[in-house]
């Protein structure tokens, strides 16, 4: 499969969402990217919390890295 399961649109931009979803929406259903047309969108506020979460993960994914 080509392209990200999910996209999330956080921080100050979810305010903006309404405003910016129709043309999301269309860029996504016109995309050639097949796997595109199945994306999940996550719209939320960011927290702080995130930063030590996203770090986590990719160092969980990718443990050999850490040296």
């Amino acid at each position: 499969m080509l392209g990200t399961p999910t996209i999330a649109v956080i921080g100050e931009n979810h305010a903006l969402w309404p405003g910016l979803e129709p043309g999301f929406s269309a860029a996504i259903r016109a995309s050639p990217v097949t796997a595109g047309r199945r994306v999940t969108t996550i719209v939320r506020p960011w927290h702080d919390s995130q930063h030590a979460h996203g770090a986590a993960s990719l160092a969980l994914a990718h443990p050999d890295t850490l040296a």
